[in-house]
């Protein structure tokens, strides 16, 4: 600390401690709101959405959950262990990924959007592979119109054929690119993450 407890010098871990600890002062949150007047009314704000979209997916989880045990192999009488953030970006109008954990160690995915482009690209990825002569992992993805739940796979380096299938897999990705629209292609790439980590294809 130096001079004021509003001050501190050290490293990046040490002042973002000390500024958590500082938010936990209302006499120093006060100063923050008045030096910045919209900040109060921004966090307001953004405590409503968030509200909304955690009611919003407890419910869809309640009213989901018998067809997700059935769909994602889980035995009938598995509970809800844990809900959490997967740590992603909010989007979908301050939506974001959510975690949820079984008390089977099993954990799905919510997403808070059409799992439709993320469904067609994993089916052509599969169809690119069949044409190398590749096997290729398909998780399990649930649409419910406008939303889904989508298996959680933990990505593992991949070791086998690497260098051989980088080249192919890349030019039948440029050649997709040139066949679909760009709303749909932006919307590929964004999946592109959850197909690779599925699959474990360096793309």
């Amino acid at each position: 600390m130096q001079g004021s407890r509003l001050t501190v010098r050290g490293n990046s871990r040490e002042e973002y401690l000390c500024y958590c600890s500082l938010l936990k002062d209302e006499q120093y949150v006060e100063i923050v709101y008045e030096k910045y007047p919209g900040l109060r009314r921004y966090l307001k704000e953004l405590e409503v959405v968030q509200l909304y979209s955690w009611r919003e997916l407890l419910g869809r989880l309640v009213n989901d959950w018998d067809q997700i045990k059935a769909y994602f192999q889980m035995e009938p009488d598995t509970r809800i262990r844990d809900i959490r953030r997967s740590g992603s970006d909010f989007h979908c109008r301050g939506r974001s990924v959510v975690i949820v954990e079984t008390d089977r160690n099993k954990e799905i995915l919510y997403k808070p959007h059409s799992l439709e482009n993320e469904i067609f690209l994993q089916g052509l990825l599969a169809d690119i592979h069949t044409d190398l002569g590749m096997g290729a992992f398909r998780y399990l993805e649930l649409e419910r119109g406008g939303y889904g739940w989508v298996e959680k796979v933990v990505w593992q380096e991949c070791t086998v054929g690497k260098g051989r299938w980088h080249m192919p897999i890349n030019c039948s990705m440029r050649l997709l690119e040139n066949s679909v629209t760009g709303d749909m292609w932006a919307s590929m790439q964004r999946s592109c993450a959850d197909i690779s980590a599925g699959t474990g294809i360096w793309i």
